[in-house]
């Protein structure tokens, strides 16, 4: 849920500078379309709610509309970076991911 409201975030708010949404459902392409920051977008491809379906539209309209997305994908599932679920939980993904989303916020802000 959090993941989905970062990157609605990111398109309808003023004053937020960069934004690292997790696994977030994908909004329209209308709202895409007024993206105010970069992001980075981090998701799964074992993922069935944030599937690799909707990160490929993700992508084809950043790509089409010049968003500034970037877009990094694991061969894990829903909620990999939640290390209090450890059916889903992915230590090695997940310090991944924090050490790109660390590394974009440092060049960001």
């Amino acid at each position: 849920m959090g993941g989905t409201f970062a990157l609605q975030a990111a398109c309808k708010l003023e004053g937020i500078h960069a934004a690292a949404p997790f696994y977030g459902d994908i909004p329209d392409e209308f709202t895409l379309q007024n993206m105010k920051c970069p992001v980075i977008f981090i998701s799964g491809t074992k993922d069935q709610w944030i599937n690799t379906d909707k990160v490929g539209e993700l992508e084809r309209i950043a790509k089409a509309n010049t968003l500034p997305i970037e877009s990094v994908k694991y061969e894990a599932d829903h909620a990999f970076f939640n290390d209090t679920r450890p059916e889903v939980y992915d230590e090695t993904a997940a310090k991944d991911a924090w050490a790109k989303v660390v590394a974009f916020f440092n060049e960001k802000l």
